[in-house]
């Protein structure tokens, strides 16, 4: 029996072995972006930190187990001898080495290029920094993330007390309800480590390579590339960003629905934006985002113009090297610039599909039909076309308003626009030309006392 035991004990942690390889994979590809290979993707920057982390969480939970199972037992010396053995050598071990470990893993991650700083909120990738802005109220950061790592160090330490509280003091009298909370602690300790790994990969479903749509990016220069048989046979790479950009989606994905013949005339603009926005929505946006549920973007587009949201749209990731420098997309040192940190993936795709898919959300928001055409964004007016584009998605309809009550004038606005991130670390810089932002500011000045009525009422 004993035997038979090892055998699958070995066995299922082989299983571990393996199944930590691809996961770590998924997060740091590592040299195998280059080369390709197998060895490289599976042995990547990640991986011993992740199966040191996980057999120790493995370990932990065998114990838990088996101090839950004792909490049946009447016997008194043999639930002492199981608590005893289970919490001291499986289950403190654990508790005390999964928050290390996760220190480990992050800044393997980190070294591998994951901005694990900047999703967490950190000064830098330095345990202390890390550890400062997870339980420090960091402003910036990626909530679910921090949150994860927050509630993985709490659950551990929480554990390891209990542990040994129950160890040293209640290994003959501990209970169902005692033995029931250290496995909780511990599943939220091991749960939310995997919670915050998977966080970590966003907007990639395989890092530097793939996005969680099942778009990719080009191969970085000195990458093999298929020989010229294969692409006689099968064609480029129809799924690279940049093929995507050139094509369409609508070229580039075999499960679009085709528009009705009637919604291709210009004069129905409304009704094509609501069935090809629609299928874009559903082939760039829906691996993610649902319309009402999780993640839902109707409320996100709530009061927000076709034009507000197609600027949106256009910064949603944009290709940047490690001094923030803009670069291709086959940078090997790629870094992705996304709009307000929410580490989502480029828009791919026509400048018209981009319209179409901005007409369909601004209509999810309430906008109405005859609002939604490229034609009604803004014409000639430089300053609240460029509001429209740049601004309105983060501050309309009424975020305005506390601008007016200090009775701000363009001349204000404009000397604002030159230091916007020093108004507010989370505003990007202007970008614009100087015409552009003379015209902005008086557009503000202009828009401002309304946005304060509205936000009065």
């Amino acid at each position: 029996h004993m035997t038979v035991g090892w055998i699958y004990f070995v066995n299922a942690w082989l299983s571990l072995v393996v199944i930590n390889g691809i996961l770590t994979f998924m997060l740091t590809p590592g040299d195998w972006v280059s080369t390709r290979g197998f060895w490289d993707g599976f042995f990547n920057p990640t991986y011993w930190p992740g199966v040191v982390a996980r057999t120790f969480a493995s370990m932990g939970l065998a114990g838990l187990y088996a101090m839950l199972t004792a909490s049946w037992l009447a016997d008194g010396s043999l639930k002492e001898k199981i608590a005893r053995y289970a919490g001291w050598s499986w289950v403190v071990p654990m508790a005390v080495a999964l928050p290390l470990s996760l220190a480990w893993y992050l800044a393997a991650a980190a070294g591998a290029g994951v901005p694990v700083a900047e999703i967490l909120g950190a000064s830098g990738p330095s345990p202390a920094a890390i550890f400062g802005a997870v339980f420090g109220g960091s402003t910036t950061g990626h909530p679910v993330a921090v949150r994860a790592a927050f509630w993985t160090v709490i659950a551990a330490t929480g554990l390891t007390l209990a542990t040994l509280y129950v160890v040293m003091a209640r290994s003959r009298t501990f209970g169902r309800a005692m033995a029931s909370l250290l496995m909780i602690l511990g599943l939220v300790a091991m749960g939310g480590a995997e919670w915050l790994r998977e966080d970590l990969r966003k907007p990639y479903v395989l890092g530097q390579v793939m996005s969680v749509n099942g778009v990719r990016l080009p191969p970085p220069e000195g990458v093999a590339r298929p020989p010229a048989s294969h692409i006689a046979a099968f064609g480029h790479d129809r799924f690279t960003v940049e093929s995507i950009q050139t094509s369409g989606v609508r070229a580039a994905s075999a499960w679009m629905r085709e528009i009705p013949p009637d919604l291709l005339a210009a004069h129905e603009y409304p009704q094509r934006a609501a069935h090809q926005g629609r299928e874009l929505f559903r082939a760039l946006c829906a691996a993610c985002h649902t319309v009402d549920g999780y993640l839902a973007v109707r409320p996100l587009a709530g009061g927000k113009s076709a034009t507000a949201l197609d600027g949106m749209l256009t910064r949603l990731a944009l290709p940047m090297d490690p001094s923030g420098e803009a670069t291709g997309w086959n940078d090997r040192a790629l870094r992705l610039s996304t709009w307000l940190g929410r580490r989502m993936p480029p828009f791919t795709g026509s400048v018209e599909e981009r319209q179409l898919l901005a007409a369909y959300l601004a209509m999810l928001g309430g906008a109405r039909p005859e609002d939604v055409s490229p034609a009604a964004s803004g014409g000639g007016d430089v300053g609240r076309l460029y509001y429209e584009s740049h601004c309105a998605a983060c501050h309309a309809p009424d975020a305005m308003a506390p601008f007016d009550a200090k009775g701000r004038p363009a001349s204000t606005f404009y000397n604002m626009l030159a230091t916007l991130p020093a108004v507010n670390d989370a505003m990007p810089p202007f970008e614009g030309t100087d015409l552009e932002r003379k015209a902005l500011s008086e557009h503000l000045a202009t828009i401002a006392p309304e946005a304060a009525k509205g936000g009065a009422r």
